[in-house]
């Protein structure tokens, strides 16, 4: 009974004091600012589809705690910051062309009181180039890199979460082939001498992707 008594008790103080006001006096290191999105992971993928125009991915200035006065932050792309990520992750990818990127603000603010600014949003554009032939469309499976950091602020930045790292890859297209219930698929059989088969000669790999959906699992009742 002493022990769930002394738990009851922990729990009580832990409640009363989560209700108390907590003065900037009581903090136990100073202020920093840091990108949301790059809290846990500073490596954030943005895998597109093939059949995709553009792609939008938003991510806020974020405070350790509120400040007593509006905090100001600059953000932008540095392509400096690609060499960086490529010597730690042991990769050549390149940056991403300016043309395909744009960032709806390079400063924002942090109100007094407040943890976060307004979003920012990282629009990607022009994936499919353009015209039927898609001139000036990202190389497909090809991947970029595209370095997003805190420039500037009036406090202190967190280094860690300061820069976040968008990987950027326009993926193959894939569809859905056919509805498989009570269905199947032909596949061209290449020992034979077919217009399918032929299609597919001097190739010296062939790779069938599929995405599979569940209508249900069924089970059967025991005995």
């Amino acid at each position: 009974m002493r022990r769930i008594n002394k738990y009851l008790w922990l729990i009580a103080s832990a409640a009363f004091c989560s209700c108390q006001s907590y003065d900037a006096d009581d903090h136990k290191f100073g202020n920093v600012v840091y990108l949301d999105v790059a809290e846990t992971t500073d490596v954030q993928t943005a895998t597109i589809k093939n059949t995709l125009d553009e792609l939008d991915r938003t991510f806020s200035a974020t405070l350790a705690y509120p400040s007593g006065g509006d905090v100001t932050v600059s953000i932008a792309v540095d392509p400096s910051l690609v060499d960086t990520y490529n010597a730690r992750h042991n990769t050549s990818w390149p940056m991403l062309d300016a043309k395909y990127y744009s960032l709806s603000d390079e400063r924002v603010t942090i109100p007094a009181g407040k943890t976060a600014s307004d979003a920012v949003t990282l629009h990607l554009q022009e994936l499919l180039g353009e015209g039927e032939d898609q001139t000036g469309a990202l190389t497909l499976d090809a991947t970029y890199l595209l370095p997003v950091t805190i420039t500037n602020a009036s406090v202190p930045t967190l280094d860690s979460s300061s820069t976040v790292w968008y990987v950027i890859k326009r993926s193959s297209n894939i569809t859905t082939a056919a509805q498989l219930t009570d269905n199947w698929i032909n596949f061209p059989t290449l020992d034979k001498d077919t217009e399918q088969a032929m299609a597919l000669n001097n190739l010296t790999a062939v790779t069938y992707e599929a995405l599979i959906y569940i209508d249900k699992f069924a089970t059967s009742a025991l005995n």
